[in-house]
């Protein structure tokens, strides 16, 4: 149960040019069950009517600040982090909508488990598929191999972390703060997901095919670092070849050779790494995400798919596959 003194909750919500979900976003954090929080709203130099949106709404828990220029999304969540009051700190989309009790149950999660100083939720896509993410911190270190972990608005942080650690958002990886911030945390605490779908998130298809490579080099880089520190005895040159196949670039060129010699060399890293379980798991996710990509090529394929006992794509996936590859042909 919730401790009758009701910590406070600051919600940190960026807005640029959002005029066009942003009331909802607004209310619902304003319809929270949970009754203590204060929500930050950063106008990051809109050009739209998301100030008069904003004023719009007279309510003493929002708390605005405006960049008269455009400082990025980077710099919007650093000065919400060091406005932010409260004992728990929640990220907060201005298109996204948080469920009413989104705000309780993340408090009760991390008031009965001290341990855990990060903690997201479960989601439904609003324009997309709601993929289930990873529950327990370990299963979110090996996930973070080819997907991030979490879905960013849903996360709440304990204050005393973000303070402790001095821990920041890194102007560096701007399209992929997110996931060098997680990579950064994960030897400083625990992390973890409610198993409850808690948002409605709104996939960003228009800026993420825009800086699609961008992002894709981001992550390659993030990830090369998280492999070394996983597989320690995996040489560099294959830390950043593995970190590339983990990822879809817009240069990817697949074809039969592309994915013989890509099943070769994961060979090679479970071989290196002595079976390690959870890295079988991840790369079976990555064989699909590129299968997914170029499904026509799974049949000619299948052949060297089942020659390794350690891949195992599912009946469902597979039946997928098969279907995507007969049209193909056809």
């Amino acid at each position: 149960m919730l401790e009758t003194s009701f910590p406070l909750v600051s919600v940190v919500m960026p807005v640029h040019n959002g005029a066009l979900y942003l009331s909802d976003a607004i209310k619902s954090i304003l319809s929270q069950t949970y009754p203590n929080f204060e929500l930050i709203i950063i106008n990051d130099g809109s050009s739209d009517n998301s100030e008069y949106i904003i004023h719009a709404f007279n309510d003493s828990r929002i708390k605005y600040h405006l960049f008269i220029k455009q400082q990025g999304i980077v710099a919007a969540l650093n000065y919400g982090l060091t406005l932010a009051k409260g004992d728990f700190i929640a990220r907060m989309d201005a298109d996204d909508i948080s469920l009413k009790h989104r705000l309780a149950k993340q408090v009760e999660m991390l008031l009965n488990n001290p341990e855990i100083d990060i903690l997201g939720t479960q989601y439904i896509g609003i324009n997309g598929r709601s993929r289930s993410l990873p529950i327990l911190h370990d299963d979110i270190i090996w996930h973070t191999l080819n997907a991030s972990p979490f879905v960013h608005p849903s996360v709440m942080f304990r204050a005393s972390f973000i303070k402790l650690n001095n821990i920041r958002y890194n102007t560096d990886y701007q399209f992929a703060e997110d996931l060098a911030l997680w990579v950064d945390c994960f030897s400083l605490t625990r992390m973890a997901n409610l198993n409850e779908r808690l948002i409605k998130y709104r996939y960003h298809n228009g800026t993420h095919k825009k800086h699609l490579e961008q992002v894709a080099l981001l992550n390659t880089k993030i990830k090369t670092e998280l492999i070394k520190k996983l597989i320690p005895v995996l040489h560099a040159d294959d830390c950043q070849r593995l970190a590339i196949c983990l990822n879809r670039h817009v240069s990817q060129e697949y074809s039969i050779l592309w994915f013989k010699n890509t099943l070769a060399f994961f060979d090679h890293v479970i071989q290196v790494s002595g079976g390690e379980i959870k890295l079988k798991q991840a790369l079976n996710n990555c064989i699909w995400f590129h299968l997914t990509a170029k499904p026509g090529l799974f049949l000619e394929l299948n052949k060297e798919l089942k020659k390794r006992a350690w891949i195992s794509i599912g009946i469902g996936k597979t039946i997928w596959l098969v279907v995507k590859s007969i049209m193909k042909y056809n």
